[in-house]
């Protein structure tokens, strides 16, 4: 899974679900390697973030190889 966007620097990432096996950081994106035990199987991913900021954050969630997904969400305090 890659993460990228200004909100990877907006809020602190207290914990990602299940646990990756790696967490690999380049070019203002964040990659997180997870072992998948069936592959035909979906795995499902989460994460607890605390927001640093108030206001518009972007990013962008996908996979390796693909374009991911843009988002926006709104931080309010």
């Amino acid at each position: 899974m890659r993460v990228a966007g200004p909100w990877l620097e907006e809020a602190e990432w207290e914990r990602v679900t299940p646990r990756p096996e790696a967490e690999i950081a380049a070019g203002g994106e964040m990659t997180y390697v997870f072992a998948v035990a069936d592959p035909d199987r979906p795995l499902r991913i989460g994460w607890r973030l605390v927001p640093e900021t108030v206001g518009p954050l972007r990013g962008r969630i996908g996979l390796e190889g693909d374009a991911g997904v843009a988002f926006r969400a709104f931080i309010y305090p």
